[in-house]
């Protein structure tokens, strides 16, 4: 007579690992997303910076190189621009050339154009500054903060010039 063998479910192998919980799988994902979205709104910010400020050093290079041998400050403080990097390049506000002859005079650092505010998500809003200072330019990131006590500073220097030179 045959054997009855009872039905049983097979053994379960010790080394296989419970699941984890649902909660930690949803914990890690919600981490790993948020930290994927601050890293690109640093990314944002980095290049929301370096791009203008590369634009500025250029701007800068391209005055610094015309500049005769009295190494003074223009008076115009345009740039060439071929048309079809025109559309790239960001504008500058630039010293009209009677507040440039004004200037000429200050024998001090004197900001020769400088960008709209940039706006950044994580990092303090800024603007890229072009300076002119014994006889070069040079660009520098400046925050608003730091960027309206500099423009508000040349705006008194050009006032008591330009009353100075009326009292002559």
């Amino acid at each position: 007579m045959p054997e009855i063998r009872e039905r049983t479910a097979p053994p379960r192998a010790t080394t296989e690992k419970p699941r984890p919980p649902v909660r930690r799988s949803v914990a890690v994902l919600v981490v790993a997303t948020l930290a994927l979205v601050v890293f690109i709104l640093v990314l944002g910010d980095i290049r929301r910076k370096n791009t203008p400020l590369a634009q500025a050093q250029w701007y800068a290079s391209q005055l610094t190189d015309r500049l005769g041998s009295a190494r003074a400050l223009p008076l115009n403080l345009d740039v060439d621009v071929s048309p079809a990097h025109e559309p790239k390049l960001r504008r500058f506000n630039r010293l009209t050339p009677e507040r440039a002859r004004t200037l000429r005079q200050a024998g001090r650092r004197v900001v020769a154009a400088y960008t709209n505010p940039i706006n950044r998500v994580l990092a303090p809003d800024g603007r890229a500054v072009v300076f002119f200072e014994a006889g070069s330019f040079s660009a520098e990131w400046l925050s608003l903060a730091e960027a309206d006590v500099v423009l508000a500073a040349q705006q008194s220097l050009i006032q008591s010039l330009s009353d100075s030179n009326a009292g002559e």
